[in-house]
Parts: structure tokens; sequence; C-alpha cells
């Protein structure tokens, strides 16, 4: 009797566990829309090369994370349609965790750049530039925020996979 009830609630974590795991708990469209807005905006060129720098990173974050994105929704498609498997999800996997230790690396230059663009001595640019890093930061944390969650779903993707459970 132990061995069954065991098995139910066995049964019954691996079944809420790949409820969890859904295409939208993995791609934010808030997220999304953020980075599309971010990266449609003109680059903001202050001249200070630790905030121009820093703005560039967050870019070239943003742009990774876009096609991080575009990366999960190909190996979703692929998995509702029985096409892939443990190895492509795992690859996803991977370039998610290189990705958070590159948001963690650019975040730690945050306090730098804002400090940079305060010690601007013309007001004007000064604002500008602490605009510019303000914004950028709030990406960069959201991006982190995202890319975390993301490499927390894929792991539990990537265990079912193993397991020859369907994700669907």
């Amino acid at each position: 009797m132990k061995k069954f009830i065991l098995s139910l609630f066995a049964a019954f974590f691996c079944m809420s566990l790949s409820a969890q795991v859904s295409l939208s708990d993995l791609v934010n469209a808030d997220t999304e829309s953020a980075i599309a807005k971010y990266l449609k905006a003109k680059a903001v060129s202050t001249g200070e090369a630790g905030v121009d720098n820093f703005c560039a990173a967050v870019r070239t974050a943003a742009t990774a994370s876009q096609q991080s994105n575009v990366s999960i929704k190909a190996l979703y498609e692929k998995l509702s349609a029985g096409g892939a498997g443990t190895e492509e999800a795992n690859s996803v996997l991977e370039g998610l965790k290189t990705q958070v230790t590159s948001l963690v690396a650019a975040g730690k230059n945050a306090p730098a750049a804002l400090a940079a663009a305060k010690n601007i001595k013309n007001p004007m640019k000064a604002a500008q530039a602490v605009k510019a890093v303000t914004s950028a930061t709030s990406l960069l944390n959201t991006l982190t925020t995202q890319t975390q969650s993301q490499v927390k779903g894929m792991t539990q993707v990537v265990a079912l996979l193993k397991e020859g459970k369907s994700i669907k």
C-alpha cells in the first residue's frame, strides 16, 4: 500500500511538474515587448566610455535574450511535433546558463556606469546619461530575472525529457 501511495504521489508530482513548464512560463510576452522597445530606441552616445560601454553591453544582452526566446519557441515547436529531444533542450539550457553569467557580470558594471553618468560636466548630457543607464539597468534586471527563470524551467524540461516524458 505504501508503494502504491508513493507511486501515485510520484505520478502526480511529474504531471504537475510537466504542467509547470509551459512555453508562456519560459517566454514572457511583457519582457519580449520591453526588449523590442529598448532595441528599437536609438542608442544614446554620451561620449563617456563607462556609460556607452554599459549601454552597449545591455543592448547586446537584450539581443541575446531575444535570440534565446526564439530558440525556446523553436524547441517547443519541435517538442510539440515530437521532433526534439534531450540534446536540443540541453543545448538551449546551456546557452541560458551562459547568458545568466553574462547578465550578472554586466549588472556589476551598473553602479560604475551610473557614477560616470553623474560625473559628466554638462548637466544636460549628464541627465541624458543617467536616464540611459537607469533604463538599461532596469532592462538588465528584467532580463536577469527572466533568464534565471528560464534556466529553472529548462532544467525541468531536460529532466522530464530524460525521464521519457513529453512536453507540450
